[in-house]
């Protein structure tokens, strides 16, 4: 009788330890798969759809655009290298209104007006939609005779560079410029432009 006790004992205690693995084998296997859902949920998280990456390209072409403009004029900047650089601030709204220009034309500028009565310098740089150069260069032109117009009977020699404003196109780009020494203009922008387009 003792001997069938122990038996049914030992059976008993081997059952109980079966079935506890069981559980724990289910347990780990269900907190696989919470693991496992909770890996796709956070990589669906940070992947992106295919029309986010569209727009986040589309923000890095737009910002490029930009860049270019800015990084025109900061290579302006750096060549004119001198103590008496252009003394001019940037242009608002009313001044780009004097352009007659619209987004339909341009997809960004720079802009940069005679900071006092003391100089004429201004400068306008801006890339072109794609077809529309012969329309903006026009609108450049009459700007260009607007500006001459309004030195014409100026008396100042130290300003006689306003009247002769000038207008140069590389690529994409264009610039208006009231500046002392255009031939230096020309030679910077066209490099400037030239290195933009080689990256």
């Amino acid at each position: 009788m003792k001997r069938v006790s122990i038996l049914l004992l030992c059976l008993l205690l081997a059952l109980t330890g079966l079935t506890a693995c069981g559980r724990d084998k289910n347990k780990n296997e269900a907190n696989k798969g919470n693991q496992n859902q909770n890996n796709m949920t956070q990589n669906q998280g940070s992947a992106q759809s295919p029309g986010g990456e569209i727009a986040d390209g589309a923000g890095q072409v737009i910002e490029g655009t930009a860049r270019g403009v800015r990084d025109l004029w900061d290579g302006l900047m750096e060549a004119f290298d001198m103590d008496g650089r252009p003394r001019t601030v940037e242009g608002d709204a009313a001044a780009y209104a004097a352009y007659g220009l619209n987004d339909d034309l341009i997809e960004d500028y720079i802009l940069h007006v005679p900071e006092n009565g003391d100089t004429a310098h201004e400068f306008f740089i801006a890339r072109v939609r794609e077809g529309k150069m012969a329309e903006v260069e026009q609108i450049l032109r009459q700007r260009k005779e607007s500006i001459a117009a309004k030195w014409a009977d100026g008396a100042n020699d130290a300003m006689a560079y306003a009247k002769e404003p000038v207008i140069y196109k590389n690529g994409n780009y264009i610039m208006l410029a009231v500046y002392e020494n255009p031939d230096m203009l020309r030679t910077e922008f066209e490099r400037l432009v030239g290195e933009m387009e080689k990256k």
